[in-house]
């Protein structure tokens, strides 16, 4: 099944970064965020996601001792991390790909 390309208009594009903006000015913890992916570019698809990169301040609690090692080998503290970042941008979220380009290693399965 082939899924239909919508152009998004700036009007829907510029709704979307509002509600962003005011949520994220909000958040102590960041320092930037941004929206990428087919939002960003107003080419959507039916299925598309809202793409948000996200940039928290490095002494952040819930990150300051994160690294893939500590994040593969402590389930608690992975499913606790990837259930409040989700919350916070309520979507389902790959937080191992972020730590992963963090740490500038290979992710697999991109580009």
């Amino acid at each position: 099944m082939k899924t239909k390309v919508m152009e998004t208009s700036v009007k829907e594009t510029d709704k979307i970064i509002a509600k962003l903006k005011d949520y994220f000015e909000r958040r102590d913890e960041i320092v930037m965020a941004f929206l990428f992916g087919s939002w960003a570019k107003r080419l959507r698809h039916t299925d598309s996601d809202v793409d948000i990169a996200v940039y928290f301040k490095p002494d952040f609690p819930k990150f300051s001792k994160m690294d893939w090692r500590t994040y593969n080998l402590d389930r608690d503290l992975r499913r606790n991390l990837e259930r409040w970042l989700e919350n916070i941008v309520n979507c389902s979220i790959d937080i191992a790909k972020i730590i992963l380009a963090s740490e500038g290693r290979e992710i697999p399965g991109s580009y």
